[in-house]
């Protein structure tokens, strides 16, 4: 059953997304097109990065290999002792809920 959930996580992430939105013509529906796993990933970090930054430091999303997502975090975050609660607690949390299609993340 994995597999055939797999399948089917696989098409709808390719599957356009129309929103309704209020413009200046009255409401309208876009479709909005479907980004790469990359593109989320990113979109992922955008969410947690204001609260690293907040701490002197940065999240870059060096490469996706397979299911696994390779971040590296740095500047104050770089050394840090609390890098791995953060990478787990934050930056893992909001790749995976993005990227359902990813199973791991980890740090460079």
């Amino acid at each position: 059953m994995r597999e055939a959930k797999g399948v089917f996580d696989e098409v709808r992430a390719r599957t356009p997304r129309a929103e309704t939105k209020l413009g200046d013509r009255g409401v309208e529906t876009v479709v909005t097109p479907v980004s790469t796993l990359r593109e989320r990933a990113n979109a992922a970090l955008d969410e947690v990065r204001p609260a690293i930054v907040r701490d002197g430091g940065d999240v870059w999303l060096i490469r996706i290999d397979g299911a696994t997502a390779y971040v590296q975090l740095v500047g104050a975050c770089g050394g840090c002792p609390m890098s791995n609660s953060t990478l787990r607690g934050a930056v893992e949390t909001a790749i995976l809920a993005r990227c359902p299609e990813l199973s791991r993340v980890e740090q460079l």
